[in-house]
């Protein structure tokens, strides 16, 4: 019975939360420069992966069609991420962080995963599209939602707007929702 119990407590610890963030094959890898405030921006089509550590503060620009594949705030205090322009965050990993704030406008779309956040909220307007993992968050929600679709909840602690809910087949590898090469490989290739 014991080791039963063991064996539980070992699998829920071990499914808990989205897979972490994936380097952007060929992308460029940013260090946010600053001390408690760190700021990168990623503009004009190119693609970048950025990287606050240990900051209070983290703020992020990604603009003009560019590629933000992964903004990694995790263990920073706040995170202001902006993604304007047909730009693609493709996975803003706000794991235990106080205050994430994401807006996605002009066409962009943002993966946002606030497992675990004090607060997380995504503003997804102007032709956007948007998911953002929810699991283990005091606060998670849209601020606002507007320009197509409403936001809807999606199995799996998952909330989207402007799109509709992930799953396997629908032709997007959706990290943060828990799609990998493993458990999706119509949508996220092979492994």
């Amino acid at each position: 019975m014991r080791s039963l119990l063991a064996s539980i407590v070992v699998i829920a610890a071990c499914s808990s939360g989205p897979p972490g963030p994936v380097q952007t094959p060929g992308a460029s890898q940013q260090d946010c420069a600053g001390d408690a405030l760190r700021t990168c921006a990623c503009t004009g089509g190119s693609s970048c992966d950025s990287h606050c550590g240990s900051a209070t503060e983290c703020d992020l620009s990604c603009t003009g069609g560019s590629t933000c594949g992964v903004v990694e705030c995790q263990g920073t205090t706040k995170c202001v991420s902006s993604c304007t322009g047909g730009s693609k965050c493709g996975y803003v990993d706000c794991t235990h962080v106080t205050d994430c704030e994401t807006t996605c406008t002009g066409g962009s779309s943002c993966d946002i995963n606030c497992d675990s956040a004090t607060g997380c909220a995504t503003t997804c307007t102007g032709g956007s599209s948007c998911l953002m993992y929810c699991g283990g968050a005091t606060s998670c929600t849209f601020a606002e939602c507007s320009g197509g679709t409403p936001m809807l909840a999606c199995p799996g602690a998952v909330i989207v707007c402007n799109r509709a809910c992930p799953s396997c087949g629908d032709g997007l590898c959706d990290r943060v929702a828990g799609e990998t090469c493993a458990s999706c490989k119509a949508d996220c290739g092979g492994c």
